[in-house]
């Protein structure tokens, strides 16, 4: 099921920045793990539910009530996976914009961890990845 924006009114409505870092795990993860996702923050409450058309925080504690969500993202025209994304910014809470850098920086690091998890699961392979290079008989080579 998609994520989609609250019906709930925001008190605020802004362009936005997301940095390409927190941008680039979260599109890494949909490759691994599929979309949507949903991260829990701590023991604050805080859910954070991404696909890929709205990133939405809400509080577990307030009946889901939204928070902050990132929605509208212009990736189409990016220069490179360094270049930030920009976005449309749906405040719903008062404080939101206090929140809202720590909880990417805490998303990405949530995500770090489960790639990181997943990486280490994979079976090693054992002995050389490349193929050894072998001489071609003088009577094979073309001339």
């Amino acid at each position: 099921m998609k994520s989609r924006l609250p019906d709930v009114p925001p008190l605020k409505t802004l362009a936005g920045v997301v940095g390409a870092a927190p941008y680039n795990r979260v599109r890494l993860a949909f490759a691994r793990f599929g979309s949507p996702q949903e991260v829990v923050l701590g023991t604050r409450g805080l859910r954070f539910r991404l696909d890929r058309e709205v990133w939405l925080c809400t509080d577990s504690r307030l009946d889901d009530a939204p928070l902050v969500a990132w929605s509208g993202f212009e990736d189409r025209q990016r220069a490179g996976v360094h270049v930030p994304v920009r976005c449309q910014v749906f405040y719903y809470h008062a404080y939101a914009r206090v929140i809202a850098g720590n909880v990417l920086t805490e998303v990405e690091r949530r995500i770090e961890a489960l790639l990181v998890e997943e990486r280490e699961a994979m079976p090693v392979v054992r002995g050389p990845r490349v193929l050894p290079l072998r001489r071609i008989p003088e009577e094979r080579t073309i001339r």
